[in-house]
């Protein structure tokens, strides 16, 4: 072989260089996977199936970003106070390149039920559980709008109510006022956030607890203090008008 290659160097060259370039030929196809699909969960599992499918009848969707704040106790009126205010500054964020655009118009809303779910449980607190028959109570437990009610008649009264920003914080317990937060004694705010099942803002059931880490409790199982608190704003997503393979998840994002 040695020989041979000394006598026709050129040819050898030639034909060594044509060998490297057929194989090169398939960088020309090559690209970065961004799709979070195809790079972390496998192509034949139920939850690409389904997301797929979500994404090809409903083409929107949600996407979470979170603040952690900790400190030596985050149920402290203070720290309460200076989450609120970098909250509301949060909501205050506009952006000014190309189409002018505030944060309501890019977050994920939902309907706002507040003024009829706080007043059924003052019904229940009242104790109007007892005027009503049993039989009558436990039909209205099993009854779910979403599934048991005309599909047209659901979909008219639920865009009938008004819409607000998706946003997962205790701060919600307060209305967002800081005033009204200042003034609360560390007892209260923890009196507060162990008994609301309810978000006063939305009307819709939260479980305020969730958002707490490094929690400890009394002897009743009751939250007393914590180290850390999450706030999650929920932001809008159309997918009709993203492309997963420019603006998806980089490799060695799972690293950490």
């Amino acid at each position: 072989l040695g020989f041979r290659i000394a006598t026709h160097p050129v040819k050898w060259i030639l034909g060594s260089s044509l060998v490297v370039l057929i194989c090169l030929s398939g960088l020309l196809r090559f690209y970065q996977e961004k799709n979070p699909l195809k790079l972390w969960v496998p192509p034949d599992s139920d939850f690409v199936r389904d997301t797929e499918w979500l994404l090809a009848n409903f083409d929107e969707g949600q996407r979470p970003e979170t603040v952690i704040l900790t400190a030596d106790n985050v149920l402290d009126p203070e720290v309460l106070y200076h989450l609120n205010e970098i909250t509301k500054r949060i909501s205050l964020v506009n952006s000014t390149r190309g189409k002018f655009q505030t944060w309501h118009d890019v977050c994920f809303k939902i309907p706002i039920i507040a003024k009829y779910t706080v007043r059924e449980r003052r019904g229940l607190d009242d104790g109007g559980f007892f005027d009503e028959e049993p039989s009558t109570r436990m039909s209205m437990a099993h009854f779910e709008p979403s599934v048991h009610a005309p599909s047209a008649l659901f979909c008219e009264i639920l865009n009938s109510f008004p819409k607000d920003c998706l946003l997962f914080s205790i701060l919600d317990l307060w209305k967002f006022d800081s005033d009204l937060i200042r003034i609360q004694t560390p007892r209260q705010i923890a009196m507060t956030l162990n008994s609301a099942t309810l978000s006063p803002v939305t009307g819709h059931p939260m479980n305020f607890s969730q958002m707490l880490g490094g929690v400890e409790v009394d002897y009743m199982g009751r939250i007393v203090k914590a180290r850390s608190v999450k706030t999650t704003w929920m932001t809008h997503v159309n997918f009709t008008t993203i492309n997963m393979g420019e603006s998806g998840n980089d490799v060695g994002t799972a690293d950490w």
